[in-house]
Protein backbone atom coordinates (compact mmCIF):
# COMPACT_ATOMS: atom_id res chain seq x y z
CA UNK A 1 0.00 0.00 0.00
CA UNK A 2 1.38 3.85 -0.74
CA UNK A 3 2.10 5.23 1.85
CA UNK A 4 -0.28 9.43 0.27
CA UNK A 5 2.25 11.11 2.86
CA UNK A 6 5.10 9.94 2.06
CA UNK A 7 4.57 10.11 -1.72
CA UNK A 8 3.29 13.58 -1.02
CA UNK A 9 6.04 14.66 0.78
CA UNK A 10 8.71 13.13 -1.20
CA UNK A 11 10.46 16.47 -3.17
CA UNK A 12 10.53 18.72 -0.19
CA UNK A 13 11.80 15.42 1.82
CA UNK A 14 14.36 15.19 -0.58
CA UNK A 15 15.74 18.83 -0.55
CA UNK A 16 15.74 18.89 3.09
CA UNK A 17 17.98 15.42 3.66
CA UNK A 18 20.11 17.07 0.60
CA UNK A 19 20.78 20.41 2.84
CA UNK A 20 21.18 18.51 6.24
CA UNK A 21 23.96 16.57 4.17
CA UNK A 22 25.52 19.39 2.32
CA UNK A 23 25.33 21.73 5.51
CA UNK A 24 27.27 18.68 7.42
CA UNK A 25 23.62 18.89 10.56
CA UNK A 26 23.81 16.82 13.10
CA UNK A 27 21.52 15.82 16.26
CA UNK A 28 19.50 19.05 17.61
CA UNK A 29 20.76 21.19 14.76
CA UNK A 30 18.89 18.73 12.10
CA UNK A 31 15.68 18.96 13.96
CA UNK A 32 15.66 22.54 13.83
CA UNK A 33 16.59 22.96 10.43
CA UNK A 34 13.63 20.79 9.51
CA UNK A 35 11.01 22.51 12.52
CA UNK A 36 12.13 25.71 10.36
CA UNK A 37 12.48 24.44 7.31
CA UNK A 38 8.25 22.66 7.45
CA UNK A 39 7.73 26.15 8.16
CA UNK A 40 8.87 27.93 5.53
CA UNK A 41 7.30 25.39 3.10
CA UNK A 42 4.03 25.30 5.19
CA UNK A 43 4.61 21.35 5.22
CA UNK A 44 1.22 19.33 6.78
CA UNK A 45 1.83 17.47 10.21
CA UNK A 46 5.31 18.49 10.36
CA UNK A 47 5.96 16.17 13.48
CA UNK A 48 4.96 13.81 10.93
CA UNK A 49 7.81 15.08 8.15
CA UNK A 50 10.39 15.70 10.82
CA UNK A 51 10.39 12.29 12.23
CA UNK A 52 10.02 10.47 8.89
CA UNK A 53 12.77 12.63 7.11
CA UNK A 54 15.11 11.75 10.41
CA UNK A 55 14.34 7.90 10.07
CA UNK A 56 15.21 8.34 6.23
CA UNK A 57 18.88 9.96 7.55
CA UNK A 58 19.52 7.38 9.79
CA UNK A 59 19.01 4.86 7.01
CA UNK A 60 20.28 6.20 4.23
CA UNK A 61 23.35 4.27 2.43
CA UNK A 62 25.28 5.19 -0.39
CA UNK A 63 22.79 3.74 -3.05
CA UNK A 64 19.98 6.04 -1.97
CA UNK A 65 21.07 9.26 -2.06
CA UNK A 66 20.70 9.49 -6.13
CA UNK A 67 18.30 12.81 -5.90
CA UNK A 68 19.27 14.53 -2.80
CA UNK A 69 21.84 17.06 -4.43
CA UNK A 70 25.13 15.43 -2.95
CA UNK A 71 27.79 13.46 -3.95
CA UNK A 72 29.05 10.63 -2.53
CA UNK A 73 32.05 12.44 -0.88
CA UNK A 74 29.35 14.85 0.74
CA UNK A 75 27.45 11.60 1.85
CA UNK A 76 30.80 10.13 3.66
CA UNK A 77 31.73 13.12 5.20
CA UNK A 78 28.22 13.60 6.53
CA UNK A 79 28.27 9.85 8.23
CA UNK A 80 32.22 10.57 9.14
CA UNK A 81 31.01 13.57 11.11
CA UNK A 82 28.04 11.64 12.63
CA UNK A 83 29.98 9.39 14.06
CA UNK A 84 32.34 11.85 15.52
CA UNK A 85 29.24 13.18 17.45
CA UNK A 86 27.99 10.13 18.41
CA UNK A 87 31.76 9.21 20.30
CA UNK A 88 31.88 13.00 21.96
CA UNK A 89 28.58 12.78 23.27
CA UNK A 90 29.33 9.34 24.66
CA UNK A 91 32.73 10.49 26.60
Amino acid sequence: MVNVYRFVNRKPRKLAMGHVIREGLHNADVTEFLTNFCKENEIEEPEKFIAMTITDLEILHDGMIVGLGITEAMFKAWRKGEAANANQSSR
